[in-house]
């Protein structure tokens, strides 16, 4: 099978080459090939160790180190060619693990400790179990917060949208400002006013005001993507800065959204309705605090057609 490379860092490179990332980056990080023309990265440090990569495996991928004069570098490099776009989106992850850095003294060596998470962060990713194409709910579940995340954008401060982005990362509530949180809920315009919350803390919050958000979505050829709400989030934080694209970046792959894995499975979404909730303390949900403490998960389901007066406007949350 021949594969058709798009534009790619290691274009014309022949074998035994290499080619600085990127001029204004303060690390020694290099596109390389190997003597068989293979794809692969490099990145020189004082301060790398066997030790921090010896426990890492990623399959299609070759990892080793090299010493000389004090100085080492750390290779990887892609064994399988039809893995490129995955190992592409790894490379970069790396290299804007590196931007993020603070540029100080100690800059070099917070680099390979910070690089060693992120590669075992993927290697989990990558090991063949985990390799699942998101299912219809997940993406749903994804469409929606990226949904708020740029509803927020357009309303306030970006890099503090993707900062209160926390939903990606196990917390309890989707979105965390320093003046609110949001909870958010994506369903099928089909399945009627339904929405179910898989835990307890989901609509309990130490903030004030907590709001519950619902989208409800239709899937349909003439919708949108979860990529395409991603390219338009990064087409907005680029205006801002290097930063918040770095964070944006990690928080998606923190979801496990890796878009060169899911390939053409993803569905496409139209927003049918923007539904807002204010969850006080009359809101009808369960109280963790009323609960035998033996009782540790609890899945329920709301009917929002009994919630009426609890409805905000959407125009109020986002302002």
């Amino acid at each position: 099978m021949s594969i058709k490379y798009i534009d790619h860092p290691w274009k014309e490179m022949s074998s035994l080459q290499q080619r600085r990332v990127d001029s204004k980056l303060n690390y020694n990080i290099f596109w390389i090939t190997d003597i068989n023309c293979n794809f692969g990265i490099s990145i020189e440090s004082s301060h790398l160790g066997q030790s921090q990569t010896q426990n890492i495996q990623l399959k299609g991928f070759d990892i080793y180190l090299e010493s000389i004069a004090g100085t080492s570098k750390l290779y990887l490099v892609l064994t399988d060619k039809s893995e490129w776009q995955i190992f592409h989106s790894l490379c970069l992850d790396l290299i804007n693990t590196a931007k993020s850095i603070s540029d100080d003294y100690d800059k070099e060596r917070k680099l390979i400790p910070l690089l060693s998470n992120r590669l075992l962060r993927w290697q989990q990713i990558l090991q063949k179990d985990n390799i699942k194409k998101m299912s219809i709910e997940q993406q749903m579940g994804l469409f929606g917060e990226l949904s708020c995340l740029y509803d927020f954008s357009k309303k306030r401060n970006l890099r503090d949208s993707v900062i209160a982005w926390v939903g990606c990362q196990s917390g309890k509530q989707d979105f965390l400002f320093d003046n609110l949180a949001v909870e958010v809920k994506s369903k099928k315009s089909s399945s009627g006013n339904k929405v179910y919350i898989s835990s307890l803390d989901q609509l309990h919050c130490d903030k004030d005001p907590l709001y519950l958000l619902v989208y409800s979505l239709t899937s349909t050829e003439n919708g949108e993507s979860i990529q395409d709400m991603v390219e338009k989030i990064k087409l907005s934080i680029e205006e801002v800065n290097v930063q918040s694209s770095t964070n944006f970046e990690k928080k998606l792959m923190d979801y496990g959204y890796i878009h060169e894995i899911e390939g053409e499975n993803l569905l496409k979404f139209i927003i049918d309705k923007k539904q807002v909730y204010i969850v006080d303390n009359t809101f009808p949900k369960i109280n963790p605090h009323s609960l035998d403490s033996q009782i540790r998960d609890v899945r329920y389901s709301i009917d929002l057609s009994q919630c009426e007066k609890y409805k905000r406007s959407f125009e109020k949350l986002f302002n």
